[in-house]
């Protein structure tokens, strides 16, 4: 009986501490030096405490006019209030366009980290 009460008590304190996943959005946006790049999205990952959301540039298909321009993306995703933290690959330019996102030449620096990480499941919003 001192048993069940215990595993009861136990369990209430389990539930009451838990908190449910709630839709966590985050828009990253990036300057370019020139119009008709593109931001996607590739994956988001957790780790014990942040989010890694990772990004992907791609450049214009043909002749694009010079001129700086600005691409974003938007997701959201089911999780707790965590810090993000924002990787953008694909850069080809040497001036960074945004101080709070970490620009990488590929996702190799962060294998090791990435295989201890979950990799959660996203939805990209459609630009307004």
């Amino acid at each position: 009986m001192k048993s069940s009460i215990l595993y009861a008590c136990l369990f209430l304190a389990a539930i009451s501490c838990a908190r449910p996943a709630e839709t966590q959005q985050a828009t990253v946006s990036v300057q370019t030096p020139s119009a008709g790049w593109s931001l996607k999205p590739l994956a988001v990952y957790q780790t014990t405490d942040e989010y890694w959301l990772v990004f992907q540039l791609q450049a214009p298909d043909g002749p694009a006019a010079q001129v700086i321009s600005e691409v974003s993306s938007t997701i959201h995703f089911q999780g707790n209030e965590l810090p993000q933290k924002r990787f953008v690959l694909g850069k080809t330019w040497n001036w960074n366009s945004n101080p709070e996102i970490v620009f990488l030449d590929s996702l190799e620096p962060l294998q090791a980290d990435l295989q201890a990480a979950t990799q959660i499941a996203f939805e990209t919003l459609p630009p307004s």
